[in-house]
């Protein structure tokens, strides 16, 4: 083992959502990587990591105190963020007025690390969406779906999605959107979006929501006759 003072580094996530095991499952991978390093020597001439964790619960506000509470923490180096992108964009300028640290390992927005802020203290672990956008839009294009609907959430997250579709789009002619609609976190339903796509003409729905509202969707379309089922591409 490593001697000497820690230097700690921080998991914020929501670790008390139900349904969700995001935080829990980036918490195993920091502590997974910091054994590595501790079992090899440690850091700074042999001083061991130590990893803590503090939840945010999905909410931006608690996001921000925890953000102040770990600034002051003497030897912290970076905190690793979890998987709700308006919990990360709404911490940006506390963790930009602080100088700490984020490495982004789960969201996904791309304003996450594109802001006018500099220098630049958040770090991309993780896919974005102006990656996984242009993916979605490319295997229904080679599908033949020429035309598709946005089903997206009405959040930072899914602005970032809406941007990145357009972007794409308006390099082809042969692809296009009916249109967007905006869903809701805890929606109890979400058919009457899907439907209104469908009426607009939509060959496919690109997706983009969280777990509990994707899975309302899916089990709604099931209900519905095998004709009226679009496929769904879900980010």
């Amino acid at each position: 083992m490593a001697a000497g003072a820690p230097v700690y580094i921080a998991v914020d996530g929501a670790f008390s959502l139900l349904h969700s095991t995001s935080a829990q499952s980036i918490e195993k991978g920091v502590r997974a990587a910091a054994h590595e390093i501790n079992a090899a020597g440690g850091v700074l001439g042999g001083r061991p990591l130590e990893v803590i964790t503090t939840d945010n619960r999905s909410m931006p506000a608690r996001g921000i105190q925890n953000i102040r509470t770990l600034a002051a923490k003497k030897d912290l180096v970076a905190v690793v963020s979890g998987r709700f992108t308006p919990v990360v964009i709404e911490t940006l300028p506390y963790l930009h007025d602080l100088k700490l640290i984020n490495l982004a390992a789960w969201s996904s927005g791309d304003p996450v690390i594109e802001h006018d802020r500099k220098p630049n203290y958040v770090f991309r672990l993780s896919l974005r969406d102006s990656l996984a956008m242009p993916k979605m839009l490319g295997h229904a294009r080679a599908k033949g779906i020429r035309r598709i609907g946005l089903l997206l959430t009405n959040t930072s997250w899914g602005r970032s999605n809406e941007a990145a579709a357009h972007h794409y789009l308006s390099a082809y002619t042969d692809i296009t959107t009916v249109g967007t609609v905006w869903a809701n976190w805890r929606d109890k339903s979400l058919i009457g979006y899907y439907n209104r796509l469908r009426e607009q003409g939509a060959e496919a729905i690109i997706l983009v929501a969280n777990d509990d509202e994707a899975a309302v969707l899916v089990k709604e379309m099931a209900a519905l006759p095998p004709a009226a089922r679009l496929p769904v591409l879900s980010h």
